[in-house]
């Protein structure tokens, strides 16, 4: 007699997509009931209606009002949080206080933490739209039926996409149902070193629709302030810090708090006791010398090539004064070139 077959048991993909697209959570967005993710490929054009909401956040990053019809959701995420690497959404999207926010002001306030240490901390912003996929790189592959909702970088397409309005003033009004337009984007490839690619928006056309909507398709529109999750406050710190979460009373906190304050005091010490402790050795003070020769070619080698900002900013010039600054790999470059551009203009 043959051995018996083992019976396989098969993942359904339909099922799957649809699970998708049902009320799943789908990283930190908790998609409404026949909505889908739109996740623009490098290379591709697409051709997209972004429809409003209705606005129902009081504390909305663009001070849009409740009850106003806007097109975006603006909010800040947290990348790399715990031991998964998740991305979270920032409390203080909803005008609330984050953790990880205080903790970066701690730090800083300490002075004793590196800023490339403190910059990975930092909130990247970005923003939420619900859009119709018209076409996508000439293909009729979405069904324009379905709600889309389109989360992308505010340095990757929001800005860009506000340069353009500005220049068009005449198409202010293109998230009208009624009147509006739709957009051409072409999405390109950007890259920082041998990191992964990614898209990003560079040319960004108004066209007309070849159909307009009814203006009651606002009341079908899934509410844009409610599709984000935002953990809560114990839970947030607890991740960030790969702990359990707290679900004791305040006195458990306090002792907590105070664990990491005493943890915190000893690290300092012992790190002022390693500065003042004297060289053990001619061999060890000439292995410094070595290592300080080779951070000082380093240094040098970095000085010596002309650096440029990968945003199109002026470099040194224009350090921290836009969003892109918070995810640029050349921040720490650009701020000593600030502070070198600031001593010599003293001098003058």
């Amino acid at each position: 007699m043959g051995k018996n077959k083992k019976k396989r048991r098969y993942g359904n993909a339909v099922e799957n997509a649809e699970m998708r697209s049902s009320g799943a959570n789908y990283g930190y967005l908790k998609l409404p009931e026949g909505v889908r993710v739109f996740n623009p490929e490098i290379e591709t054009v697409a051709v997209i209606d972004i429809l409003p909401y209705e606005v129902t956040d009081k504390n909305h990053m663009d001070k849009i009002e409740v009850d106003t019809v806007w097109y975006k959701k603006p909010f800040k995420i947290h990348r790399e949080v715990g031991v998964e690497n998740d991305s979270v959404v920032c409390p203080t999207t909803f005008g609330k206080p984050c953790p990880i926010c205080e903790h970066q002001a701690t730090l800083r306030e300490d002075g004793d933490t590196n800023e490339e240490t403190l910059k990975k901390l930092n909130a990247k912003y970005r923003s939420l739209y619900v859009v119709k996929v018209r076409s996508y790189d000439g293909k009729k592959k979405f069904d324009k039926k379905e709600y889309h909702l389109f989360d992308f970088s505010d340095h990757l397409f929001q800005r860009i996409f506000e340069t353009q309005l500005k220049r068009k003033e005449a198409f202010a009004d293109f998230f009208l149902p009624d009147s509006g337009k739709s957009l051409e984007i072409t999405f390109d490839k950007k890259s920082f070193g041998e990191g992964k690619p990614f898209p990003i928006a560079t040319r960004i056309d108004f066209v007309d629709r070849k159909k307009q909507y009814k203006e009651d398709v606002i009341d079908e529109i899934p509410n844009l302030d409610e599709v984000l999750t935002l953990l809560p406050y114990e839970e947030l710190e607890a991740k960030f810090h790969n702990d359990d979460v707290d679900t004791g009373g305040s006195s458990d906190k306090e002792e907590k708090k105070s664990k990491k304050d005493k943890k915190k005091k000893k690290e300092k010490k012992d790190k002022k006791d390693k500065e003042s402790e004297p060289k053990q050795s001619e061999e060890t003070t000439t292995s410094g010398t070595k290592k300080d020769k080779k951070k000082d070619k380093k240094k040098k080698d970095k000085k010596d090539k002309k650096l440029e900002c990968p945003y199109e900013h002026r470099f040194g010039k224009d350090c921290d004064k836009f969003d892109d600054c918070a995810d640029c790999e050349l921040w720490n470059e650009c701020k000593a070139e600030k502070k070198v551009l600031k001593k010599s203009k003293k001098k003058e």
